[in-house]
């Protein structure tokens, strides 16, 4: 995840998307970049059932949610998604 803030950038459709996620017991968060150069985010605050998932389902929530929101962008094209948890780098579409 990004650790500064960051000018946004306008998308690029020639160029590859990327989707970075990551998730914490009390919210989660995206970015969508190219070039690694952000132009959306997205961020949650947990609430209700969501607050009781594992690690494992709060990373994969935070990407479900990620591509429901930015599926406008990345529905017509390949893209990349980066995440910091080992079991959902394996995912393959």
């Amino acid at each position: 995840m990004l650790s500064s803030a960051s000018l946004l950038q306008l998308p690029n459709f020639d160029k590859i998307f990327e989707v970075e996620c990551d998730a914490c017991k009390v919210g989660i968060g995206a970015i969508l970049m190219q070039d690694q150069k952000p132009f959306a985010y997205f961020s949650e605050k947990l609430k209700g059932a969501t607050l009781n998932y594992s690690t494992y389902d709060l990373e994969l929530y935070a990407l479900i949610r990620a591509l429901g929101i930015w599926q406008h962008y990345l529905w017509p094209k390949e893209f990349v998604i980066k995440t910091d948890h080992e079991s959902l780098k394996h995912i393959q579409a």
